[in-house]
């Protein structure tokens, strides 16, 4: 073991004994929570460290809107270090275009029709 190895594993108990961090919700990477998984239709959440009981709002892409009654909401939970599930749904914006995955933008079905 190198000195350099040896404190810093040393730094990393010192920061679990003193923090209210278990050492078993720390990652990898040495993020509290895991990553910030990607949702369908939103744009890219970031790839910031999070701790825990932070909360995420997605945010539909360009063109599409939240269905009325889910929620954008996550929050990373204590235990399991991962987020909460959202039940948000996008769905294309009745007043203008839309863009696909590739940046292409087109009518909105209910717009092409007239």
């Amino acid at each position: 073991m190198t000195f350099g190895s040896f404190s810093l594993d040393v730094c990393l108990v010192l920061a679990c004994v003193m923090s209210t961090v278990r050492c078993s919700d720390i990652g990898q990477s040495g993020c509290p929570c895991s990553r910030i998984p990607e949702w369908d239709l939103t744009e890219r959440p970031p790839d910031d460290c999070h701790e825990l009981n932070r909360t995420f709002r997605y945010t539909c892409i360009k063109g599409y809107v939240r269905t009325a009654g889910t929620s954008n909401l996550i929050k990373c939970t204590p235990g399991s270090s991962n987020w909460s599930r959202p039940t948000l749904i996008c769905k294309p914006d009745p007043r203008g275009s839309v863009s696909n995955s590739a940046g292409e933008c087109h009518l909105a079905p209910s717009m092409a029709a007239n």
